[in-house]
C-alpha cells in the first residue's frame, strides 16, 4: 500500500508540473501563434498580389503524381505520452506509401516508428533547433528531387484538456482567397522569394512545434491525472482488503477466546 501511495503522490506531482507548464506558456503560445499566422498571411498576400505560382521558385509548384511526399511528424520528446505517439503514428501510417519520405521530430515518437520498423529518413532528437534546419532541408531536397507535396502532421492544441491530430500542408502552396492589392518587389525578385519561402516554411514548422509542445504538456497532465486516480482507487481497494483481513483476524481471535472460555466452564 505504501508503494501505491508513493506512486499516487508522484503522479500528482507530475500532473501539477505539467499543468503549471501549460498555464505558464499559454499566453506566450497564443502570442507566438498570432505572429506565425501573420507571417503566413503576409506570404499569402505577396503570393497572390504577384500572380500566384508564377512568382515563387519552381520547386514550390506542383510535381507529378508519382513523385513522393515528404511527411514531417512532430511528436512528444519525453515519456508518459504513449497515447499521443500511437495516435500520431497511426494517422501517418494510414496514408504513407512505400516511396514517401518520413521526417520525425521528437525522441518519443521516433522510438514508436522504429519499433514498427518503419523507415525514418531524417530524425531530430529535439524540437528546439529544428526550425531553420527543416526549412533549409525542404528547400534543398525539393530543388534536387521531384516532390509532390510536403506536409506536417502534429497534435493541434485546442485547450488545456483537448488536442487533435492535424495536417499542415506546406507544398503545394495554393491559397484560394483572391487579392486585388499589388506588391512591388524592389531588387532581386528571385532572392526575395527564396527568403520568403524560407520564412514561410519556418513559420509553418514553428507553429506546429508550439502546438506540439503545448499538446505534450496537456497529454502528460491528463495521463498523470488518470494515473493518480487509478492509484487512489487501488489504495482504497487495498485499504478495504486490509480492513477485511484485520476484521477476519479479530473475529477469529474472539472466536478462539470464546471457545476457550466455554471449554473452561465445561471443565469446571
Amino acid at each position: 500500500m505504501k508503494s501505491v501511495q508513493f506512486i499516487e503522490k508522484l503522479a500528482n506531482a507530475m500532473r501539477f508540473t505539467s499543468q503549471v507548464a501549460v498555464q505558464r506558456n499559454l499566453s506566450h503560445h497564443r502570442v507566438l501563434l498570432e505572429h506565425f499566422e501573420a507571417e503566413k498571411e503576409m506570404f499569402a498576400c505577396a503570393w497572390r498580389s504577384n500572380g500566384g505560382s508564377a512568382v515563387i521558385p519552381p520547386y514550390m509548384s506542383n510535381a507529378p503524381e508519382d513523385a513522393p511526399d515528404i511527411c514531417i511528424v512532430l511528436g512528444p520528446e519525453q515519456g508518459f505520452c504513449g497515447a499521443m505517439s500511437d495516435r500520431l503514428m497511426r494517422h501517418c501510417l494510414k496514408g504513407l506509401r512505400e516511396k514517401d519520405i518520413l521526417w520525425v521530430i521528437g525522441a518519443n515518437i521516433l522510438k514508436r516508428f522504429k519499433s514498427q520498423r518503419w523507415r525514418v529518413d531524417v530524425n531530430f532528437a529535439t524540437r528546439k533547433e529544428s526550425k531553420n534546419y527543416v526549412a533549409d532541408l525542404v528547400q534543398t531536397f525539393c530543388k534536387n528531387h521531384p516532390v509532390r507535396r510536403v506536409f506536417c502532421v502534429y497534435p493541434y492544441f485546442q485547450n488545456i484538456l483537448t488536442w487533435s491530430v492535424e495536417e499542415l500542408h506546406i507544398k503545394p502552396f495554393n491559397p484560394t482567397t483572391e487579392s486585388s492589392s499589388r506588391l512591388s518587389v524592389i531588387g532581386d525578385t528571385q532572392c526575395f522569394w527564396k527568403h520568403a519561402v524560407h520564412r514561410y516554411i519556418c513559420a509553418c514548422v514553428e507553429s506546429a512545434r508550439m502546438h506540439t509542445q503545448m499538446s505534450e504538456h496537456s497529454a502528460r497532465m491528463t495521463a498523470m491525472d488518470k494515473a493518480a486516480n487509478n492509484a487512489n482507487d487501488l489504495v482504497d481497494e487495498l485499504r478495504l482488503d486490509w480492513q477485511r483481513c484485520r476484521q477476519a483476524l479479530v473475529t477469529r481471535e474472539l472466536l478462539e477466546v470464546t471457545a476457550g472460555a466455554i471449554a473452561i466452564e465445561d471443565i469446571k
